[in-house]
């Protein structure tokens, strides 16, 4: 049986694809309004998981099975979603955070950890993690806007040509 920390890890994975595929429209490119409601949520779960339930982890057994994969992975996706989105780097994300999961979820993935270390502890955590505030984040039409100065300048400067 599931325990709590999987059952949000499942719950949250179900929700991230479904922004995600409204994000990607079939005709092509991408849906910035809904890449951004994507990527918030996903900076938002990683901000949790860094920042609350692996130090929680780490107090009660000490490092973690894949800290340091998953760490590097959410650095990875952190970074997909700085600049502004071509479809090729967006429909390679969904790819990405499946293997991710797939590492959280395993057997002996972050989840299990968490449920098998942690259970007295998950109603608290769980609750902290619903209760923290969105992480500002910037707009993403911001990125468009700085890309677009960037190539008036080198365009002014000659570089471009």
């Amino acid at each position: 049986m599931a325990g709590p920390f999987t059952a949000y890890f499942e719950t949250e994975h179900r929700a991230l694809g479904g922004l995600l595929k409204r994000a990607l429209p079939n005709h092509g490119d991408v849906d910035l309004t809904h890449f951004d409601l994507f990527r918030r949520a996903l900076l938002q779960r990683i901000a949790i998981e860094e920042r609350l339930f692996f130090p929680a982890l780490v107090a009660r057994i000490g490092q973690p099975l894949y800290r340091k994969a998953i760490t590097k992975d959410h650095a990875g996706l952190v970074a997909i979603c700085a600049p502004t989105p071509h479809r090729e780097w967006v429909d390679g994300l969904w790819e990405q955070l499946e293997y991710h999961h797939a590492v959280e979820l395993g057997a002996e993935g972050f989840a299990t950890q968490l449920d098998d270390a942690l259970p007295r502890s998950a109603s608290t955590l769980l609750q902290r993690a619903a209760g923290l505030p969105p992480l500002q984040v910037p707009a993403y039409e911001e990125g468009v806007v700085l890309r677009q100065r960037i190539a008036e300048l080198l365009e002014a400067t000659g570089v471009s040509k």
